[in-house]
């Protein structure tokens, strides 16, 4: 406003060029421009307007017209009613103040409005001391009166939503000592007064739940935190009831605990439900269902001391990525995915294993930047497992920040009390006030300046210490300065002051500024704030959306947070048009809603149950509760709405857990059943009954015994009389089948189903066909005999020729090279024999062929002439393999195959059998061709291959052999017994 100020066209004015201006209107405006509030002056006898920069707001869409406009002309809605008069006792000398001053203006839409304004009038003398103009200081009040209606409507909010929401109202003395009767305690617990007072309240509490209970109260005190906490208190029947204690400390002004405010709310029914169907799940064995909320099973790392270091995911569902923000944590520790992870996660899970109960918590992760609510409880104390349920709250928690940052604007803005001017000269130290200032300090009433020490000595250390150090400064021209203090002596002692100035442009060390009475504020701010805070800490603690409803108007005077996570919509588009309500539900509830809402229109009080629809197309259940509240000259309802998503989907699965067992039970192969100790049977599954043919009432109690095989009925019993304290049934015995009578094999196994207390409900189990297993596992046992049995053969073959090559060899190394080949030779028919099925034979043209082709000379002078496909025994193979093999050896060394000239024939044939006798093998092994040595000379070879020809085989074979030294070569043969016939096709 300053700069234009100086641009406006003022020679066209009455006042004339700036520079010809009056001194004493020149100071005035930099009095005024340096105000912090809005300020006008206005000017001579016409009255000319001037204003700083604060003022604008209040003139709108009038700036900037009204800058050197006469105040008639510029205010012609004011100025008859209020304007007018107040220059008159102005020009008489005197100042005026209106408080809360009530103003219909014409808005910017041309439309009337009524605001309220604080203003005070001053007169302005000029250098005669005639009145030459007047200082208006205006604050608009119009904010601060809707703030204290506002005050007084959540105050009676607050009032509403205990009454509504509590069993028992109760507070204590700092301590936690109960010194004030609480009758709906004594109503909810049965308690007498004198039982009640003092620390009695523990008495009302269950025996195991009074040590928890104790120690989450002593807690909080310590912390000066919130208790939240559930356990069992007495009711007037002797019973136990599940509640839910809900308190709060109350803070004094210095910051001190002056008391603790708290409720309890019934949770017993809740509670209940919740212990029914943590049995239902565990016999049933629920599977894992997915759920909008985070979840996450996680097992626990220790330290080598036994400390909780971190935790690694073992399962988590969809939710978990979309509301933490990290990948897939399946395998995963905390540490990786993280970096560096808030320790508290892992205390927290820890403590729940230590522990052994929830922890619900509200917990910050820096690393991500969010904010969760956790409900963390152990899941297999064994195995070091607890579970996550988490949510993602973030958005709420900077939604109750900004709607504090709000409130702070709000009570800031309500500006009300004195204003006066003064100039401070910090060089010289001294400070020339008004007298309102001077009134407002408590100090001698003069024209002459104070030294700036008087008002330092009148404030505390934090606001003398100001003034000190911002005189000590080199000030920059057209600087703002401002600060809030506290009178601490003096006839005003206690007061508040603000004080607000602007350095001179061309004296920087001259500060114009005012400075005003905010005690009220103050005061109306602390009240604000503490009901506020008590409203919202109570409001806070409850997770339900609680509204207050104007039924004559149509429309919300309350709404709390929560409605914003449950419903995922904004609260104030619904408190700006409640008519969108109904877009919010499932469709087919519509109807039941509007009959619902009509019921309370009429006053009545309404439970009702219904579905709505987020805008992420997600299904939620809510429980609604509304009821009439009495006010004087209104018709409100107030409710609160509960999300019953969890519990309603609790029964569902509970449903479709039933459903899913009945369907496996039916489906599976296995035979099922149901039993009580001692093999009492309660119910066997149509496969049984099936199987046996037995009818249900036929195989019930110990009915199903008589399809069991009369040996095994003992066994049987043994099993169920063990299975207590082994905590399991594992035993095979022989069940009948209905059809045919038949016996077979099946294997029973069953395990407990245990309640929630730990004992045995019943025993769950199946039995299982297991003849076929039976059946094989006995042709496995008759294979490896049959191994064995071939094994020690094969180990006496070998021993055989062991023996034999070491009659016959000159040396060791002679000894290796005989038995290395005989060997081979024995793992050429293994060979053979490992390539045949069960039901096939070694040929002995295979036998012939694969011991000559192992030769150097392999089959190119051998003549092979005989039937193919003659069969060998298996117990014959190995030994005329070796006879051959001995042949083959002396010939290559010796014989046929190791002279030029040599040649060898191999003939065989087969003779029928004859009267149901066995077939016989004639083979002929002759040579030709071959130097023989002369007559009388020693025999060449070892004499091993003869050894086998005259006596192993006819011992082992009862074959008829002969072997003769012809003339020019070996002939040898061999008649032996064989498997069966051969087909007539000649070997080649």
């Amino acid at each position: 406003m300053a700069e234009r100020i100086r641009r406006h066209p003022w020679r066209s004015t009455p006042l004339g060029a700036i520079d010809r201006w009056p001194q004493a209107l020149r100071t005035a405006l930099d009095m005024m421009l340096a105000m912090p509030g809005p300020a006008t002056i206005l000017w001579g006898a016409d009255h000319l307007q001037f204003y700083n920069d604060a003022y604008i707001p209040i003139a709108r869409d009038r700036h900037p017209a009204l800058l050197g406009c006469p105040v008639e002309q510029g205010w012609p809605d004011a100025y008859p009613t209020i304007i007018a008069d107040l220059l008159a006792a102005v020009e008489r000398g005197e100042a005026c103040r209106l408080v809360a001053h009530p103003v219909r203006l014409i808005g910017a839409d041309g439309r009337p409005e009524d605001r309220m304004f604080d203003t005070d009038w001053s007169p302005i003398r000029d250098r005669a001391g005639r009145i030459a103009g007047a200082l208006q200081t205006l604050t608009e009040a119009t904010d601060r009166v809707c703030a204290e209606a506002a005050m007084r409507e959540s105050e009676a909010r607050h009032r509403l939503l205990v009454g509504s929401q509590a069993q028992a109202i109760w507070e204590t003395d700092r301590d936690g000592v109960v010194v004030t009767d609480s009758e709906s305690w004594r109503r909810y617990t049965g308690q007498t007064l004198d039982e009640w007072l003092g620390y009695g309240w523990l008495d009302a509490i269950h025996p195991d739940d009074r040590g928890y209970a104790e120690a989450q109260w002593r807690a909080a005190v310590a912390v000066r935190g919130l208790v939240n906490a559930e356990f069992r208190l007495r009711a007037p029947d002797g019973g136990w009831r599940w509640t839910n204690v809900r308190a709060a400390p109350v803070i004094s002004d210095n910051g001190a605990i002056e008391k603790w405010a708290g409720i309890n709310i019934d949770i017993d029914a809740s509670k209940r439900a919740e212990g029914n169907l943590r049995e239902s799940e565990a016999k049933y064995r629920a599977l894992f269902e997915s759920m909008n909320e985070a979840f996450a099973v996680v097992e626990m790392l220790r330290e080598a001391d036994g400390g909780w270091r971190d935790l690694r995911f073992v399962e988590a569902n969809a939710a978990f990525t979309s509301h933490s923000g990290l990948p897939w944590p399946v395998g995963r520790i905390a540490t990786e995915l993280l970096g560096t992870p808030d320790p508290r996660w892992t205390r927290l899970c820890g403590r729940a294993l230590d522990t052994g109960r929830s922890i619900r918590s509200e917990e910050s992760e820096p690393a991500l930047g969010r904010i969760f609510d956790l409900n963390v409880f152990a899941l297999d104390r064994t195995r070091d497992r607890a579970a996550i349920l988490f949510t993602d709250v973030t958005a709420r928690r900077r939604a109750d920040a900004a709607l504090r940052e709000s409130e702070e604007i709000r009570r800031l803005a309500l500006d009300s009390g004195r204003m006066g001017a003064w100039t401070w000269d910090t060089r010289a130290g001294t400070v020339r006030a008004d007298a309102t200032v001077q009134a407002l300090w408590g100090v001698s009433a003069t024209e002459q300046p104070h030294p700036v020490s008087l008002y330092a000595g009148l404030m505390y250390a934090d606001g003398a210490a100001w003034l000190a150090s911002l005189a000590e400064q080199d000030i920059a021209p057209g600087a703002d300065v401002q600060i809030e203090v506290q009178i601490k002596s003096g006839p005003t002692s206690g007061h508040w002051v603000e004080i607000r100035g602007r350095a001179e442009r061309d004296k920087p060390w001259i500060i114009n500024g005012v400075s005003f009475d905010i005690t009220e504020q103050r005061l109306a701010s602390q009240r604000l704030k503490k009901s506020e805070t008590l409203f919202r800490t109570m409001a806070e603690a409850i997770e339900d959306v609680f509204y207050v409803t104007d039924l004559d108007a149509g429309r919300l005077d309350y709404l709390s947070p929560a409605y914003e996570s449950i419903w995922g919509r904004s609260a104030a588009a619904l408190q700006s048009d409640l008519s969108g309500f109904v877009d919010t539900i499932f469709p087919d509830d519509r109807e039941g809603i509007a009959a619902a809402k009509a019921a309370q229109a009429r006053g009545e009080a309404v439970h009702s149950e219904y579905r709505i629809v987020r805008p992420d197309g997600e299904i939620r259940w809510i429980l609604d509760r509304c009821f009439p509240v009495p006010h004087e000259g209104r018709r409100l309802s107030a409710g609160i709405a509960s999300d019953i998503t969890r519990r309603r989907a609790g029964q569902e699965r509970l449903r479709a857990s039933e459903e899913r067992l009945r369907l496996l039970i039916e489906g599976i192969p296995q035979l099922v059943w149901r039993s009580a100790a001692g093999g009492h049977w309660t119910w066997s599954s149509p496969q049984w009954q099936s199987f046996t043919r037995q009818t249900l009432a036929e195989s019930l109690d110990l009915g199903w015994l008589d399809a069991a095989h009369p040996e095994d009925r003992t066994l049987v019993l043994q099993a169920w009389e063990r299975a207590p304290a082994r905590g399991r049934i594992d035993v095979e015995f022989r069940v009948r089948r209905g059809r045919d009578g038949a016996y077979l094999w099946h294997r029973m196994r069953s395990l407990p189903v245990r309640a929630a207390s730990g004992e045995v409900h019943e025993w769950l189990g199946t039995t299982t066909d297991v003849q076929q297993l039976k059946e094989l596992q006995e042709r496995q046992a008759v294979l490896v005999a049959e191994l064995q049995h071939r094994t020690r053969n094969l180990l006496g073959v070998v021993h055989y020729l062991a023996d034999m090559t070491a009659r016959s060899s000159a040396d060791l190394e002679d000894f290796g090279a005989r038995f290395r080949d005989r060997l081979e030779s024995l793992a050429r028919v293994q060979g053979l024999l490992s390539r045949l099925s069960d039901v096939d034979r070694v040929t002995f043209d295979d036998l012939v062929r694969t011991e000559l082709s192992a030769m150097s000379d392999g089959l190119a002078r051998v003549t092979l002439d005989g039937p193919a496909g003659v069969l060998l025994r298996s117990s014959t193979v190995q030994t005329l393999a070796m006879v051959l093999h001995e042949l083959a050896t002396n010939a290559v060394k010796y014989g046929a195959l190791g002279q030029s000239d040599g040649r060898l024939a191999v003939r065989w044939r087969l003779d029928s059998p004859r009267d149901g006798d066995r077939p016989w093998l004639h083979v002929e092994w002759r040579e030709s061709g071959v130097a023989m040595p002369p007559s009388g000379s020693a025999a060449t070879g070892g004499g091993q291959g003869r050894e086998l020809i005259e006596r192993a085989l006819p011992y082992q074979l009862g074959a008829r052999t002969s072997y003769r030294m012809e003339r020019d070569g070996i002939c040898c043969t061999i008649a032996m017994p064989v498997s069966m016939p051969v087909d007539a096709a000649p070997a080649g």
